[in-house]
């Protein structure tokens, strides 16, 4: 091979790796711009996946919550009031779910006007929702998506608050609690350990002295 085949050969190679580096780049730099958009992909198993834990950008009008906001401990039943634009509703109402910290949808619910056919006078109208749920996370996501019955792209529009569940924990009886042990743990004043083996460093239970 001569040295302008060479050269010939080493210029379409050197070209070929540059237009893939190229390529290559461009699809990651979409790939970047696509995450940063907070995409919300539903599956058929009520999973909802956001690359990205930050929303989408606020819609606009966006609904106001009256009672709820970022941070806000929740319980159930829990209800929900506010105003929304009337371009978010369908006959009155606009659909309003419950997702867990993992983005699984707990409840799925409707939010209706309060005043009857104030929708259809356009502006703001007033909301209820009341959710009633029995899982425990945190954090959770309260969204809010227009009634779309015409499925196009530019009609639909959703809101997240992040909330937190007021999880509650049962605190264990006394005379449930483990004691001894290699740590030799005590029980509480007015009870004693009972040791339920026979051999070194054994546990037993907290029993109440009875006198």
């Amino acid at each position: 091979m001569s040295q302008k085949e060479q050269n010939l050969k080493f210029s379409t190679t050197f070209f070929a790796v540059v237009m893939a580096a190229f390529f290559t780049f461009i699809l990651f730099e979409v790939y970047i711009n696509e995450i940063s958009k907070g995409i919300v992909v539903e599956t058929q198993n009520n999973i909802v996946v956001t690359p990205k834990v930050t929303r989408a950008p606020t819609p606009s009008p966006a609904p106001i919550v009256s009672n709820i906001k970022d941070g806000t401990v929740i319980s159930s039943p829990l209800t929900v009031t506010g105003k929304i634009d009337s371009s978010w509703m369908f006959e009155g109402s606009f659909n309003i779910k419950l997702l867990d910290s993992n983005r699984k949808v707990i409840i799925q619910s409707i939010a209706k006007e309060v005043t009857p056919g104030s929708w259809t006078q356009g502006g703001k109208v007033d909301f209820k929702a009341v959710l009633n749920y029995s899982a425990k996370s945190n954090p959770m996501y309260l969204v809010f998506e227009a009634d779309n019955p015409s499925g196009l792209k530019e009609n639909a529009k959703s809101y997240i608050v992040i909330v937190k569940s007021k999880l509650t924990t049962t605190p264990t009886p006394v005379a449930a609690k483990m004691c001894g042990g290699i740590a030799n743990a005590a029980c509480p004043a007015g009870y004693e350990c009972i040791i339920q083996g026979k051999y070194p460093d054994a546990s037993g239970k907290c029993q109440l002295i009875r006198k």
